[in-house]
């Protein structure tokens, strides 16, 4: 037997996923499991996953993330939350 999440019956919510690391991306996607973790909490609270972001090399400069950089992912992830 396994439990029955709490949430199951109510409508979901939609969730963004977004997180960061000092290290370079694709390392960080891949040695971190935060972006499992964050999913499963979403899905925990009763939501659903609808993209995730992963911002690498963030303790880089002063600027932490730059909105031109992920500008364009960003308004895609906000269209799909609205």
């Amino acid at each position: 037997n396994s439990p029955i999440y709490r949430k199951d019956g109510y409508s979901r919510k939609k969730a963004l996923i977004i997180s960061s690391c000092a290290a370079p991306g694709f390392l960080g996607r891949w040695l971190f499991s935060s972006t499992k973790q964050l999913k499963m909490t979403a899905r925990i609270i009763g939501a659903d996953c609808i993209g995730t972001l992963f911002a690498g090399q963030v303790a880089k400069q002063k600027s932490q993330l730059s909105p031109e950089k992920y500008d364009s992912r960003i308004r895609a992830l906000v269209a799909k939350l609205v």
